[in-house]
């Protein structure tokens, strides 16, 4: 496989932070894939997803009903959960998701269109970030609102204050505790 390290993978690697997670199943042999779990009034969010998982990998996946309120999207390929969890080493699921060390070498450009993909699966307000995503645009300096983002990752908040702080935005950091564990918030 030959990926270039462009604006269609970095989203994707972003969305996969906020919504993805690596699962193993166990159907007579012993297989995984990646799959994106969205809310089910994230259309716009989801078919966005579908075309940067076709571009990137040219792989044509669909939403599949989860429940009422959730759809996913899944990427049935072990080879490409490797490359995601082993080589990107994006983490499996909420508690140990970290941002790739690529994000980390790569121009600032990219580094926020990571940031806006993270954010408009895990940030708020997240419609602000998935417009933005969308339309290919960034953060710009003249918006006052405060944003923010929750993640049950020490490892992951702890990049996104390094990426926040490369890419001279200002932010707030705060730990809370719910019922289902602990999580940090960023506000910036």
């Amino acid at each position: 496989f030959l990926f270039p390290v462009a604006r269609p993978l970095v989203e994707l690697l972003g969305l996969f932070a906020a919504e993805g997670s690596i699962v193993t199943t166990k159907k007579g042999f012993n297989y995984e894939r990646v799959v994106l779990s969205f809310g089910s009034h994230e259309r716009d969010l989801m078919q966005y997803t579908l075309g940067l998982v076709k571009d990137v990998f040219d792989y044509r996946a669909r939403p599949v009903y989860a429940h009422e309120s959730a759809r996913t999207i899944a990427i049935h390929s072990t080879a490409l959960a490797i490359l995601f969890e082993h080589i990107f080493q994006t983490g499996r699921g909420s508690g140990s998701k970290q941002i790739p060390p690529l994000i980390f070498n790569i121009p600032k450009s990219l580094q926020e269109r990571y940031l806006v993909a993270y954010c408009a699966g895990d940030g708020y307000p997240s419609r602000v970030f998935t417009e933005r995503l969308i339309l290919h645009k960034g953060l710009s300096s003249e918006e006052r609102r405060k944003f923010a983002v929750a993640t049950k990752s020490k490892t992951l908040a702890n990049g996104i204050l390094y990426l926040l702080t490369s890419l001279e935005k200002s932010f707030s950091l705060g730990e809370v505790r719910e019922q289902s564990g602990r999580e940090i918030a960023v506000t910036y």
